[in-house]
């Protein structure tokens, strides 16, 4: 986690995706949402950092090219960004995304 006066880093999606080091796992295809509409959350939205179970997850809650609201948990392993979970955005995510959001922990 950054300190208090250093300014948080940011995670370049359109370079992951240029470089194929974007990854998917297979929990992140249980609700059967395409890797297209994933990947037009992620560069069209902000994420904000959550912690589940000790580790650090990044969240974005957003609406996909074609207007589908979905909310998708990735993290960072190796150098790479790992979709662990997308599905169509639940309230409870929603508050939880504007919450942190408004906090300024994105």
């Amino acid at each position: 986690m950054p300190t208090e006066d250093a300014p948080p880093w940011r995670i370049d999606i359109a370079f992951l995706l240029n470089n194929n080091d974007l990854g998917f796992a297979q929990s992140a295809r249980r609700h059967r949402i395409g890797r297209a509409r994933v990947e037009s959350v992620l560069l069209s939205h902000t994420y904000v950092e959550i912690e589940q179970g000790g580790r650090r997850r990044l969240l974005w809650v957003g609406a996909d090219w074609s207007g589908r609201r979905l909310e998708v948990v990735a993290v960072i392993e190796t150098q790479r960004l790992i979709v662990i979970h997308a599905m169509d955005a639940r309230p409870k995510l929603i508050r939880l995304y504007a919450e942190r959001f408004n906090r300024g922990t994105h």
